[in-house]
């Protein structure tokens, strides 16, 4: 055989071998009503997602009907996967991204089910994407990713919505995640909230990346890679945490700076955001949970439509709650389709409330104009006037929030409202961890730290603007009263000191119950205050929530630090706004 012949057949075996790997690779479907030919057909549940993924081989590609995917663990993408395909074809007839009149009804939605994990080491983001992964037209939201070192090389904290580790992604809506690093953040800052590309492979093509947060404000970050012709908006700051080491207090009495002798309060250690939750932030809550308006679907978020318990239903079933947390201190968070009702004694198996109450929005939204995406409104306003806008701004803090929303902000975030025994601990901190018997947070000149009814010029005003306290907090004496965790009663009742806030674990942050709070030998620990006290006919005992501070319409009283006010959990008001807490 000559030369040429023997090249020939080589150039034969070669044809022949990539032809035989053609036909072996095989499409999978998941959620097809029938089984296209010479494919395999999976249920079209998180269940069969994941088995065609695990069965699916890097030549292979898995057609994914259009529906939302509420994902329990982080998926590992290492072949192709397309979405928003029609269920009764054959994968090739799709919805393209934005053409949906409904996004979340005709894509297909990977959702990363961060807003149902009540702690912080149940959240995980949505997807890696390895060297041979493709997500090609798919909605990728609620994926969370925790710092939990300072090392800027632990990937654990980059990538909210998806880690591209040499994988990449096409036509995909990514939005409503979060990258966070709560105790290492000023020297290792989360980044990529919501993409993070690991390496030169990873590529994202034709993509939306916005309302999301991390550390850093990008949305996109990474070592390397390509981005090719994305948009990429809207995306912003996570909250700077400040730490409050742990220490015994005694709290003021209202509108005084008088300690009350008999009550001796422990906390724990935590963090706590330096700044009211801003427009900006509470938007990327809001796309997470999937609020649509009309102009812009897939990036707007309209107020007639926000209500949470028809997006995220925190199902019966569910066992994550920590073990020594009993019901009642749970039932929060168990998200239903009806009007909040009167009576003790709920379970998670019923419905303890929702946002909408006689068609009025319980907090604050998005509104829109001719195609013009705004921010949150302070105060519900539509004005389009240059005012108007600037009361959408990015860093105005998020006002109109019910007791509510501003929790349910805080649980998807990973953290929670804090008690009033933390708010007023937190304000009165200096650098050396002294309680100081300051008036206000930080002086006792309220000019210099607050805005209040005398210099606010009617009107709530961009966070950070005044002086902040010794360790960095700014606005808790004015600009919004903000809502804390506890029912209106005294710090000290019977039912104190059960829950404080929702992190790493349950038993780190339950009340040993010990102590009646009169000595600091006998100081109450941690105490949140679960009140025996009517609320009226339409709320049960415990369901007036208190709030401290005082806001940028009320008297100087209002913002001393001894001050609380109690309001129904359902009220919104253009002075009510919220900071998180966290524990890592």
């Amino acid at each position: 055989m000559n030369k040429f012949s023997k090249l020939l057949l080589i150039v034969a075996l070669i044809f022949s071998v990539s032809t035989v790997c053609s036909v072996c690779a095989t499409n999978y479907y998941v959620g097809f009503s029938s089984n296209p030919v010479g494919g395999v057909k999976y249920s079209g549940d998180v269940a069969g997602l994941k088995s065609a993924l695990t069965v699916a081989g890097a030549s292979d590609v898995v057609y994914i009907a259009k529906g939302t995917y509420y994902l329990d663990v982080e998926l590992t993408v290492n072949t192709h996967i397309i979405g928003g395909c029609e269920p009764t074809g054959d994968g090739s007839q799709r919805t393209a991204i934005g053409a949906a009149a409904s996004v979340t009804s005709n894509m297909t939605v990977l959702d990363g089910n961060s807003f149902r994990h009540p702690r912080r080491i149940e959240k995980h983001r949505v997807a890696t994407v390895n060297t041979n992964g493709i997500i090609e037209n798919c909605l990728i939201r609620n994926g969370h990713a925790r710092g939990t070192t300072n090392d800027n090389n632990d990937l654990n904290g980059h990538g909210g919505g998806v880690l591209l580790n040499g994988g990449k992604l096409y036509n995909c809506i990514i939005r409503g995640n979060v990258a966070m690093n709560v105790q290492y953040q000023s020297t290792n800052k989360s980044s990529g909230g919501g993409v993070y590309i690991t390496s030169s492979g990873g590529q994202i093509v034709n993509c939306i990346i916005a309302f999301n947060m991390d550390d850093k404000g990008v949305g996109i970050d990474g070592k390397s890679g390509e981005s090719i012709n994305n948009t990429i908006a809207y995306n912003t700051q996570t909250p700077t945490w400040v730490n409050i080491p742990s220490g015994y207090f005694q709290p003021y009495s209202e509108t005084t700076t008088t300690l009350i002798t008999n009550r001796h309060i422990y906390l724990n250690a935590f963090y706590i955001a330096s700044t009211e939750c801003t427009n900006g932030q509470y938007a990327c809550f809001m796309s997470a949970i999937d609020f649509q308006g009309t102009s812009i679907p897939y990036l707007t978020v309209a107020d007639k439509e926000a209500l949470i318990a028809a997006k995220a239903p925190v199902p019966a079933s569910y066992t994550g709650y920590p073990s020594d947390i009993t019901v009642k201190d749970y039932a929060l968070l168990d998200f239903g389709g009806t009007t909040y009702a009167a009576g003790t004694g709920k379970n998670p198996s019923e419905t303890i409330f929702n946002l909408l109450s006689a068609g009025s929005v319980l907090y604050g939204g998005l509104a829109t104009n001719d195609n013009i995406l705004w921010y949150p409104v302070s105060g519900g306003t539509t004005d389009n006037t240059a005012s108007g806008e600037a009361l959408r701004r990015d860093n105005q803090p998020m006002s109109n929030v019910s007791w509510w929303g501003s929790l349910c902000f805080c649980l998807w975030q990973g953290g929670c409202l804090p008690t009033t025994a933390q708010w007023e601990y937190a304000a009165r901190q200096d650098t050396s961890g002294t309680n100081n018997s300051y008036k206000y947070a930080g002086s006792n000149d309220i000019e210099s730290v607050a805005w209040y009814s005398t210099n606010s010029v009617g009107k709530v005003h961009e966070v950070a603007k005044k002086t902040g306290t010794e360790k960095g907090l700014y606005d808790m004496s004015g600009n919004l009263w903000e809502w804390c965790l506890d029912a209106y009663d005294d710090v000290l009742s019977t039912g104190a000191g059960v829950l404080t806030v929702v992190g790493n674990t349950g038993k780190d942050l339950v009340s040993s119950g010990s102590g009646n709070g009169s000595s600091q030998g006998a100081a109450k620990i941690n105490p949140v205050i679960i009140s025996d006290r009517n609320g009226g006919s339409s709320y049960p005992p415990g369901s007036i929530r208190l709030r401290h501070g005082g806001g940028w319409n009320d008297g100087a009283d209002n913002s001393s630090l001894g001050k609380i006010g109690g309001t129904s959990p359902n009220s919104i008001n253009r002075s009510y706004g919220f900071r998180s807490v966290c524990v890592p």
